[in-house]
């Protein structure tokens, strides 16, 4: 009896990875997402005179789309970039963008202005799957 649970068991399992090796991780049709919404912040700061590091409130930001230089439009509240000014957390990208980007990765460089200064500058990579975007970027940007 031991021996016919076994040999279902080991029919059973090459049954199931019979089944999954030809699934394309690109075809995102087959992709089952989960309802987790991911957002990527960049993490803006200066230093003050003894070299802590203390959240600085930009006037204006931008994100642009290096491929084409298009700026991304990003949807969010006066109470939300109020929010982002007190903690220095600017929102620069979200699973909003998954939709016709699915298996890319965009290079996206974050503008950040005080009056009518650019402060600060940087880069950041955002890979794309079927569901949700992610980094590997550094997230952080000093005002010396």
């Amino acid at each position: 009896m031991a021996q016919k649970i076994k040999i279902i068991l080991l029919v059973a399992c090459l049954a199931l990875l019979n089944a999954c090796k030809d699934y394309d991780a690109k075809d995102c049709s087959l992709a089952i997402c989960s309802e987790q919404f991911i957002s990527i912040f960049m993490n803006v700061v200066s230093l003050t005179d003894g070299g802590m590091q203390q959240p600085l409130a930009l006037d204006a930001f931008q994100i642009i789309e290096k491929s084409d230089e298009s700026i991304v439009a990003l949807n969010f509240s006066a109470d939300d970039f109020l929010a982002m000014q007190e903690n220095g957390r600017y929102l620069v990208y979200n699973d909003n963008f998954v939709h016709g980007r699915e298996n890319t990765q965009v290079v996206l460089e974050f503008i950040g202005i005080v009056g009518s200064e650019e402060v600060v500058r940087g880069e950041v990579t955002v890979n794309i799957d079927c569901c949700h975007v992610s980094t590997t970027s550094s997230l952080k940007l000093i005002l010396e």
